[in-house]
């Protein structure tokens, strides 16, 4: 789903890939490699995918039909500003300290999901 919408909403916006590219700071190969389904981008370049191209991750992702943003306001809940900066910190970590860190958010959610939160 990921590689149509990507490439949908980049035609819908009359940018090439090369376009494209060069407002995400990548290669254009690298875009082609996403539209094609060859290569998926890390969770921070997905964020800025979605920026960029005024959508949303889910949208991008096939969770949700429609890909208009809502306001800026109603977009800035406090979750969306976690998850802003907890991507900012992946995007910052090697593959080794991304792997940690879904790890323990794994170990977190089945604690609280069995109730045995500290």
């Amino acid at each position: 789903m990921f590689p149509e919408r990507l490439k949908e909403i980049r035609a819908a916006q009359n940018l090439t890939q090369a376009g494209l590219a060069a407002k995400l700071g990548m290669a254009r190969n690298t875009v082609a490699m996403y539209e094609s389904g060859g290569r998926e981008p890390c969770p921070a370049i997905l964020h800025r995918m979605a920026e960029v191209l005024g959508t949303t991750t889910d949208y991008l992702l096939g969770c949700t039909p429609g890909h208009e943003l809502e306001s800026a306001a109603s977009c800035e809940s406090a979750n969306v500003r976690t998850v802003r900066e907890i991507l900012k910190m992946l995007d910052q970590l090697d593959e080794r300290g991304q792997s940690d860190v879904l790890q323990f958010a794994k170990f977190r959610l089945s604690q609280q999901q069995g109730g045995n939160r500290p």
